[in-house]
C-alpha cells in the first residue's frame, strides 16, 4: 500500500527496506527535512537478510545508499533538507572518506552538499580501537536541493580538509580557530557553523592569516610560529602518513597560545564597543576578518624580528592602539595593516 495523506504517514513506523521507500510512500507526498544514519559499511551485522552495508562491497554499499536517497529525493520538497550522520573509516592503513564519496553519488541525483557539521563525541563506534586516531566526532553531512550551487564552499572545503588531512596547514589553522573560540578574547566570536550570524568568519582567516604564519612546509622560514617553537621533535610534523597525534596537540596548543597573547594585548587597549565584530549596527567594531588577519601579519613580523614576548610586552607597546585607524585599510590590505601596526609600534 503507498501512503499519499502526510496524515497517514505521522506517528508510524514502517519496518520495510528503505531501498523500496516509493513502495510504501508516493512520490506525490512532499517532506521538507530528513535526518538519518545510515548502517556502517562492512563493520556491524544488523542480523538481517540483505542488509545495506555488512557484507557488501563499497561500490555496492555507496549505490544502495544512492538508490535510498534519490527515493528519498523524490518525496522531498524544492526547498527540503537532508541530514546524514556519517563517517570515514580506515581499510589497508588508509582513511576513507565516506561522507564525501557518498555526497558525490548523491549529487548525481541531485543533493548537493552545502555543510560539513562536527559532532563531538567521548566516543564513535567503531572508532575506538587500536590503529586509528583518536578523534571524537563524527562527520554530519547537511545537503540540499540547490540547483544554483556550483562549488563546495571554503568552509566546507576546510572542514574535510580538519577530517583527512589533520597535520595540513589548513587543518592546523581550522583547530587554531576552534582554540580561540573556545576562550580568551574571541571566545565565542568565530563563526563555527553556517547558521550562526554577526561572528568572525574563519576561512579568508585561515587560507591568508594563519596558513603563512604557521607554515610547517618551509623548515628554513624564519617567520611562522614553526621557527619559533622549540620543540625537539618538531621535525617529525613533516613526516609522511604521520601519527604523531600528541605532537601535534602540542603545535596547536602552542600556536593558539601566542596568538592569544597578541590578542589579549589588543583587547585590553581597546574600548568595549572596539572589541566588537562589525556590523552596519555596529560601526564601531573592530573584530572582522581583515582585522584578524592584519594582527596575525603583526605576530608574524614579530615573529621575523626576535619580537616575541609575553602578553605585558604587548600592552606597553600597543597602548595607543585605540587611536589608530583600522578601518582605513580594505579587506586586500590586511599585510599593509600588519606592517603598518608593526612599525608605528614596535
Amino acid at each position: 500500500m503507498r501512503l499519499k495523506n502526510k496524515e497517514d504517514l505521522l506517528n508510524v513506523i514502517h519496518n520495510k527496506d528503505a531501498r523500496n521507500i516509493l513502495d510504501t510512500i508516493s512520490s506525490e507526498t512532499k517532506i521538507t527535512t530528513t535526518i538519518t544514519s545510515p548502517p556502517y559499511y562492512d563493520m556491524k551485522d544488523y542480523d538481517s537478510d540483505n542488509q545495506v552495508g555488512y557484507g557488501q562491497t563499497y561500490d555496492d554499499y555507496l549505490n544502495d545508499l544512492q538508490s535510498i536517497f534519490a527515493g528519498v529525493y523524490k518525496i522531498t520538497e524544492e526547498d527540503g533538507t537532508l541530514w546524514i550522520i556519517i563517517d570515514t573509516f580506515k581499510r589497508n592503513n588508509q582513511v576513507v572518506p565516506l561522507p564525501f564519496d557518498l555526497s558525490n553519488k548523491l549529487k548525481e541525483v541531485g543533493w548537493l552538499l552545502q555543510d560539513v557539521i562536527i559532532w563531538k563525541k567521548d566516543k564513535t563506534v567503531p572508532w575506538s580501537t587500536n590503529g586509528f586516531m583518536q578523534r571524537k566526532f563524527e562527520a554530519n553531512l547537511f545537503l540540499e536541493i540547490n540547483s544554483n550551487q556550483k562549488n563546495v564552499p571554503s568552509q566546507v572545503q576546510q572542514e574535510i580538509e580538519l577530517m583527512i588531512s589533520p597535520f595540513s596547514t589548513i587543518a592546523i589553522g581550522k583547530r587554531i580557530m576552534l582554540g580561540l573560540n573556545k576562550s580568551g578574547p574571541l571566545g565565542n566570536l568565530i563563526e563555527q557553523f553556517w547558521y550562526e550570524k554577526g561572528k568572525i568568519k574563519t576561512a579568508s582567516i585561515v587560507s591568508f592569516g594563519l596558513r603563512p604564519l604557521i607554515k610547517i612546509e618551509d623548515l628554513k622560514a624564519k617567520d611562522s610560529i614553526y621557527a619559533l617553537w622549540s620543540h625537539p621533535d618538531k621535525h617529525n610534523l613533516k613526516k609522511k602518513d604521520n601519527k604523531e597525534f600528541e605532537l601535534l596537540d602540542e603545535y596547536v596548543e602552542f600556536s593558539t597560545e601566542k596568538v592569544r597573547d597578541l590578542l589579549i594585548a589588543l583587547k585590553t587597549n581597546l574600548s568595549v564597543e572596539q572589541w566588537k565584530t562589525y556590523s552596519p549596527s555596529n560601526p564601531k567594531g573592530l573584530l572582522s576578518v581583515t582585522f584578524i588577519n592584519g594582527i596575525l601579519n603583526v605576530l608574524r613580523l614579530l615573529i621575523q624580528n626576535n619580537k616575541v614576548s609575553t602578553t605585558h610586552y604587548y600592552k606597553l607597546k600597543l597602548a595607543d592602539i585605540g587611536k589608530f585607524d583600522f578601518k582605513q585599510f580594505k579587506s586586500s590590505q590586511y599585510r599593509k595593516m600588519g606592517e603598518t601596526i608593526y612599525n608605528k609600534y614596535f
